[in-house]
């Protein structure tokens, strides 16, 4: 039996400006199970941004009084009618429908989608090559408005694949028809999956300890996210993190001090919140002492400004002070007896230390 169009006038000719379909064929998909093997495929790759298909499939319950279809297995056969929006069949994510068209004939099938994101689908003539039918589709809102094609691929087995770009939560239909109007009664298969964007932003990385003597810089982020350090808001380094979350960004050493500011990036853009981490201290403080001999009551030299200084006649501690905003320092200790070695040791506030070994001269 015939079907009419009610209410949804699409002529081929305006189908195919709108969907740029070719008719371009190749190799044979005979069976159900073969078509939807192939379909599987084409739906998985039918986006060119790889990111829209990291997640789980996003199933929707379209709100539309749609008539059942029958099922078999998982895939699904139309129920005429289905030439109208008001009769649109019912089709989710992930499902797989077969139909057939005669003269003037045009299948409808609905969905709800929640939240913006992408529509990949895909669509075979299951006899092909042998199949008569020139297949096309498209896609439609609730006003009869195509959206525009985001991504469009025509494989060697004629599987025509449609990428769309879905701004707005809404109900759609996917239409279809035989561009030829040949009316062979020959069967197709229909299929999409949807994917919400990501904008779920990445938890803020962690950070390992770094220190002023540091070259990279390693922590924990989102698995394949793309983490980046800055300090006053200028990239010093960036680096994907693996797998498992770990990343490692080379960068220059930095000041004792510094704060790094941290973020991760996913494949969606979405942007981490900010981890700081500060440059400890790990540099031993410079330290240079000057001649001793065995008239001096004193031993001074030069260090890290406000260092403590101590110098120490093996365990026999001779004396101790700070040194200066300038670094110098003058410590008074009893006269030392000529070839003793004194030891000068200067810890800086981060606990780092250096020590120098001076030994008594014979004054001149």
């Amino acid at each position: 039996m015939k079907k009419k169009i009610a209410g949804l006038v699409l002529s081929s000719a305006l189908l195919a400006s709108t969907l740029g379909v070719s008719s371009a064929h190749a190799a044979s998909a005979p069976t159900y199970s073969d078509t939807k093997q192939e379909l599987k495929v084409a739906v998985q790759n039918s986006g060119h941004h790889t990111e829209r298909f990291s997640h789980p499939l996003f199933t929707t319950k379209a709100k539309s009084q749609a008539m059942k279809m029958l099922k078999a297995g998982d895939i699904y056969y139309e129920n005429e009618p289905n030439n109208d929006l008001s009769f649109a069949d019912l089709l989710n994510s992930g499902e797989y429908v077969v139909g057939s068209f005669y003269d003037y004939d045009v299948d409808i099938f609905g969905f709800d989608i929640k939240t913006p994101g992408y529509l990949s689908a895909a669509a075979l003539p299951v006899d092909y090559p042998y199949s008569l039918m020139d297949l096309g589709y498209g896609m439609i809102d609730t006003k009869k408005n195509f959206l525009p094609i985001d991504y469009r691929e025509v494989t060697d087995k004629g599987i025509i694949g449609q990428g769309y770009d879905v701004k707005k939560a809404g109900h759609y239909y996917l239409v279809a028809l035989d561009l030829a109007n040949f009316g062979s009664g020959d069967e197709y298969m229909l299929s999409y999956r949807f994917t919400p964007y990501d904008k779920t932003a990445p938890k803020a990385p962690t950070v390992n300890t770094v220190d002023d003597n540091d070259t990279v810089v390693k922590g924990k982020a989102e698995a394949k996210s793309t983490v980046e350090i800055s300090v006053n808001k200028k990239s010093i380094g960036k680096a994907t993190a693996d797998k498992n979350g770990k990343f490692t960004v080379k960068i220059a050493k930095q000041k004792a001090g510094t704060s790094l500011s941290v973020t991760a990036t996913d494949a969606a853009k979405n942007k981490s919140k900010v981890t700081v981490k500060k440059v400890i201290d790990k540099t031993a403080p410079s330290l240079t002492v000057n001649k001793v001999d065995d008239n001096d009551k004193s031993v001074s030299g030069k260090t890290e400004k406000s260092a403590s200084v101590v110098v120490k006649y093996g365990s026999t501690k001779l004396g101790s002070k700070k040194a200066g905003s300038d670094g110098k320092f003058k410590i008074t200790i009893k006269k030392q007896k000529k070839g003793r070695v004194l030891t000068v040791t200067s810890t800086d506030a981060a606990k780092n230390t250096k020590t120098v070994k001076v030994t008594v001269q014979k004054a001149k």
